[in-house]
């Protein structure tokens, strides 16, 4: 086969430019990292599939046309609506049994699909290294929970506090944990 026989590779997923982490439900998205966490864990999803859950992330809960989102799919191909409906099966399931809680995809009939909670957006997770009540050191790799404005604490200090942030009132998470240096 010669070179110019082969087959055009699409190119690699390009982040949204706007935010770089989505939160949602008990989900933390890391797009340029290509990882959906929920609590200190990180979920598998397919190459597709995590570029669907992106594309109805970055619409803000709003409707993601089943034309917009089948251009995740090579330029060559046509999937079908029953493709689309399938990925979208696939999607529900891996969200549900991660997250529990669920639906967090809705379909809009012959419309589309878009996430059924508030997604915030966020361009760095800031990983404090102190607890903002006991002033403890944090250790990069350890626990720590974290509310959605990124106020910080320990797992004493969090646990004292019921997991409610007394700055915000937000629920406090497990943070996602950094990778050691």
């Amino acid at each position: 086969m010669f070179v110019s026989q082969l087959p055009r590779l699409d190119p690699p997923f390009a982040p949204p430019a706007r935010a770089r982490f989505f939160r949602f439900g008990p989900f933390t998205v890391d797009v340029s990292g290509r990882s959906l966490l929920v609590g200190d864990g990180v979920v598998a999803v397919p190459e597709r599939l995590f570029r669907l859950l992106v594309m109805m992330l970055d619409a803000d809960g709003g409707i993601v046309r089943r034309e917009e989102l089948v251009t995740v799919w090579p330029a060559n191909s046509e999937p079908s609506s029953a493709n689309l409906t399938q990925h979208m099966f696939l999607l529900r399931r891996i969200l549900d049994r991660a997250g529990g809680s669920g639906p967090y995809v809705l379909t809009i009939p012959g419309i589309g699909y878009r996430i059924t909670r508030q997604v915030e957006r966020k361009n760095a997770l800031q990983m404090k290294e102190a607890c903002e009540r006991c002033h403890a050191r944090l250790s990069p790799v350890g626990e720590a929970f974290i509310c959605s404005y990124e106020c910080t604490y320990c797992v004493t200090c969090a646990a004292l506090l019921a997991y409610e942030c007394p700055n915000c009132g937000g629920e406090l998470r497990e943070r996602p944990r950094r990778r050691p240096s």
